[in-house]
């Protein structure tokens, strides 16, 4: 994969490889961000069923929730 121009359209993984030598986050990054977290929340809900609603796994999914919440909020604060 080779790494493009800022201005050209890379895709999203194209995007992720280029933010490793820009300064800032493009919306590739924060589309990759936004799927890992959805992924995290998923598996972690889908422990919180297996394990009965188990208080520390609940609580996890809470966190994460939270830190997602708060990711995109500051990225819509600074872009």
């Amino acid at each position: 994969m080779a790494v493009g121009k800022p201005g050209e359209d890379n895709g999203m993984i194209g995007d992720v490889v280029n933010s490793i030598f820009q300064p800032g986050v493009n919306k590739g990054l924060h589309q990759f961000t936004n799927y890992a977290f959805i992924g995290l929340l998923v598996v972690l809900l889908a422990l919180g069923i297996f394990y009965e609603f188990n208080i520390h796994v609940m609580f996890m999914l809470v966190l994460s929730t939270g830190l997602l919440i708060a990711i995109n909020w500051y990225v819509g604060v600074r872009c």
